[in-house]
């Protein structure tokens, strides 16, 4: 009766060792899964949504307090200085360019102080650095979130199966 348990128990684990590898493989697709994607990567979905405020035309300001701003904020280059941070009201935007042939809307990304007003030129960045950048994390978040469920999911279950065969052999 015991052993029929441990049986039980190990089955069980290998089936959920397998559960693990599939859920690792739906995290793999986080972009076509919202909810997923705001649990293993929280920072990509505020940036997302900052650059959707900028999108929407030249004259869209992401406050300071918006949590996509301050992600920005935190990889803006070149770092503001000291004294012109609290200055900063919000992120801004250039006009936008068309480049006809990526298909691609280029702006530059524009530190705006209390009245709205561009900061200093030493402050703007390049929004297709940005994105690049907010790529990256996601790639990185991903990576690791499915990588890790995937293949510890397959090992937990190869180590059981194996345990399982070699119990019955003995």
């Amino acid at each position: 009766m015991i052993s029929l348990n441990y049986k039980f128990i190990r089955l069980i684990l290998a089936l959920i060792g397998l559960v693990i590898a599939i859920i690792g493989w739906y995290f793999d697709r986080a972009l076509a899964f919202p909810s997923l994607l705001k649990l293993i990567a929280p920072d990509y979905i505020s940036v997302k949504q900052a650059f959707d405020i900028l999108d929407s035309g030249e004259k869209a300001i992401i406050p300071i307090n918006h949590p996509g701003s301050r992600i920005l904020m935190n990889w803006w280059k070149p770092k503001p200085k000291e004294q012109d941070i609290a200055k900063i009201s919000g992120i801004g935007r250039s006009t936008g360019i068309f480049n006809i042939i990526t298909g691609k809307h280029r702006y530059e990304l524009r530190l705006l102080t209390q009245e709205n007003k561009t900061m200093p030129a030493g402050y703007i960045w390049n929004d297709v650095e940005a994105k690049k950048l907010m790529q990256d994390i996601l790639d990185k978040s991903v990576l690791k979130w499915s990588g890790w469920m995937f293949w510890g999911g397959l090992m937990l279950s190869a180590i059981l199966i194996i345990w399982e065969y070699k119990t019955k052999s003995i």
